[in-house]
């Protein structure tokens, strides 16, 4: 499998960044590396200075999941195993979390000081103290596997996405359920919270996108995406802005424009006329 690196800006076509024998099955980003998941159970470091590449072995089973901590130190491996493995991103030093619990993890994710937290194929959402290892809660969130998991920027909610067609907003101190967002016609892949705090974005097969905002319930925008089924979602360059990723390999750069309200409750749209 090959990976390509692209200056979108410069508008440069892709070059050759890294090829691994097998297929990639998660990516992550770190401050001076890029880890590759393997289906062998192997993580690929390559640097993004020397383009130096070291293999980690972190399972015996596909890595499906990664996500580097917040200062880079760290990079957190879900495996199809159910295997939970911490990684040191400048020595390769490996700890193992946990084996073989809840089934396979689908997706990871950081939170604040440290806590992270995986989603399963049994549904479950699990929090972990990252300094101990120690499950702290775990929550039956879905009826069927986990799609998505996103953090929120400041570590105080994390959203969630399953093939049951829910999303749903969790409290990460209490575990507790904040809102249920439901209505999708198809499968979810993946879910994202803007930086607003409250827009909530949902990719699914159908190739639809759908914008939520998580605190009224409430489906503000449908959009297509334009692209044979939304595969990914990620932040874009600016707050109110966000890529889809899709099966045809296209990615779309979008953009949301917000209406303001003034004192006197007129949207900033129609003042002037």
């Amino acid at each position: 499998m090959k990976v390509y690196a692209c200056n979108a800006t410069e508008k440069k076509p892709g070059v050759l960044y890294v090829e691994t024998a097998s297929r990639v099955t998660a990516l992550a980003a770190g401050i001076s590396s890029l880890a590759v998941g393997q289906e062998n159970g192997a993580v690929l470091f390559r640097s993004f200075k020397s383009g130096a590449e070291n293999a980690v072995a972190a399972g015996k089973s596909a890595v499906q999941a990664l996500a580097c901590s917040p200062d880079g130190r760290q990079l957190l491996a879900g495996l199809a195993d159910g295997g939970i493995v911490l990684v040191e991103t400048a020595g390769g030093k490996l700890r193992r979390i946990a084996a073989g619990v809840g089934g396979g993890i689908r997706c990871v994710g950081w939170g604040k000081d440290f806590s992270f937290a995986v989603a399963c194929e049994d549904g479950s959402l699990r929090f972990y103290d990252g300094k101990s290892g120690e499950c702290q809660r775990e929550i039956a969130a879905h009826a069927l596997p986990a799609a998505s998991l996103w953090v929120s920027g400041d570590g105080t909610k994390i959203v969630t996405g399953s093939a049951d067609r829910l999303v749903r907003v969790w409290d990460w101190m209490t575990g507790r359920c904040l809102q249920t967002l439901e209505g999708h016609e198809d499968a979810i892949t993946s879910v994202l919270l803007l930086e607003d705090g409250q827009t909530v974005v949902a990719g699914f097969a159908d190739d639809i996108i759908k914008l939520w905002n998580w605190q009224t319930g409430k489906c503000t925008h449908i959009l297509d995406a334009r692209g044979d089924g939304v595969c990914s979602l990620a932040p874009g360059p600016k707050p109110h802005t966000f890529l889809s990723g899709c099966q045809d390999g296209a990615i779309v750069l979008w953009t949301i424009i917000y209406y303001l309200e003034f004192d006197d409750g007129l949207p900033s749209a129609l003042r002037g006329y």
